[in-house]
């Protein structure tokens, strides 16, 4: 592995920057390399999609308490299950558009 890409493509493709060069000058020759540049796109796309997914979730759960100085444990929560709700009801619209336009 010569190229300075070379370390990137082989976690993405499993094989080295000139063979992967190389599939893909043979998947233009086939006619074949517009579809697979389109699993690639769609791919990317989803793996983003259900990091954002996993991160709300995360944001939503995580709890707002801390200790002061003085000791006493102070809830920053409130009445957040309106502002959550709404929250996850605009992530999950996203996410349905975006997936619609995946398929």
């Amino acid at each position: 592995m010569k190229h300075h890409l070379a370390k990137k493509i082989y976690k993405i493709h499993g094989f080295c920057f000139e063979c992967t060069v190389d599939m893909e000058a043979k998947l233009r020759y086939a006619g074949l390399y517009e579809q697979y540049e389109k699993q690639m796109m769609q791919g990317n796309m989803e793996a983003w999609a259900t990091g954002l997914e996993q991160w709300v979730h995360d944001q939503l759960e995580e709890s707002m308490t801390f200790v002061t100085e003085e000791g006493d444990v102070e809830d920053w929560n409130g009445n957040l299950t309106k502002q959550k709700q709404e929250l996850t009801k605009s992530m999950n619209e996203y996410l349905k558009h975006l997936r619609e336009h995946l398929q």
